[in-house]
């Protein structure tokens, strides 16, 4: 029973790559890692002192 199962779920696999037109890796897209900006730090940073004052405040 494993083997057919397995068997049936990379069959099935195989069908829904097709269906949706898969190449393989042309015209893939890739992960780009992002990093943090001063932009960034200085929003979070903000919005970290507007949080503690309205804490406070309450």
């Amino acid at each position: 029973p494993l083997f057919l199962n397995t068997y049936r779920t990379a069959e099935d696999l195989g069908k829904a790559m097709e269906s949706r037109a898969y190449r393989g890796g042309k015209g893939r897209t890739h992960y780009k890692e992002r990093r943090l900006s001063g932009v960034d730090y200085v929003s979070f940073a903000s919005t970290v002192i507007v949080l503690a004052i309205s804490i406070y405040i309450t």
